[in-house]
């Protein structure tokens, strides 16, 4: 039996696919191991951009006799900032692979950010398929806090979270943003458990919104 796996800093077991941010890359690591270790397979951890066909290999070596090994993702992360400097789109993501004999295995996906935001009903929420990949405690860990782009120098509106049974549902309600000071850059907090891009929120006289739209030049850590 040979095979790997993505743990986080607190040792939990990550899913396949599943989007990190290049800050949270600290403690994150992959382990291999191989139950024929008089004869093991040929492992590489392979960094492939997602938007494109540019990807690298590295040779993992196992610990002699042993048969396990295990790949700090800190020590690669350069790699993965040198390929995600390769595409213009703030949203471009870095697939870190397992490769055993040859054949991609277990992956997980690195970027700037963890997800977008869509606006929804008066509420801005994480896509529904990204929402099956985040773990509720990091939802429970996200501030979301938003400034009119024309009085920044204002304290932030923090919105509320949306809640189904007390369970976070991934959305947070759009309240407080009058639209005499808009348009609203919304932004994680910071040491937010998800990392989302920022966006900007325009609001109509009626206070529902007109469109909220990504922003690709604005940092959340800017207010």
């Amino acid at each position: 039996v040979t095979g790997g796996r993505f743990l986080r800093a607190d040792g939990s077991i990550m899913r396949a696919n599943e989007a990190v941010t290049l800050q949270e890359l600290v403690g994150m690591r992959l382990q291999i191991f191989d139950t024929s270790p008089a004869h093991p397979k040929r492992y590489e951890i392979q960094l492939a951009l997602e938007q494109g066909n540019l990807s690298s290999r590295y040779p993992i070596a196992l610990h002699p006799g042993v048969g396990r090994a295990e790949v700090r993702l800190i020590d690669h992360q350069k790699q993965i900032e040198s390929l995600l400097g390769l595409f213009d789109a703030l949203d471009a993501t870095v697939k870190v692979g397992l490769v055993v004999g040859g054949q991609v295995g277990c992956v997980v996906r690195v970027g700037r950010y963890t997800t977008t935001l869509q606006s929804e009903e008066g509420c801005v929420r994480v896509p529904a398929d990204t929402l099956a990949l985040i773990p509720v405690n990091e939802l429970e860990c996200t501030r979301v806090l938003a400034c009119p782009l024309t009085q920044p120098e204002v304290n932030p509106v923090e919105l509320a979270p949306v809640r189904s049974q007390g369970v976070h549902t991934g959305a947070w309600v759009a309240e407080g943003m009058s639209p005499v000071h808009g348009p609203w850059l919304v932004y994680p907090a910071p040491a937010a458990g998800v990392q989302f891009r920022p966006l900007l929120w325009l609001q109509g006289t009626d206070d529902e919104p007109e469109t909220a739209t990504t922003d690709s030049d604005l940092a959340p850590d800017a207010f």
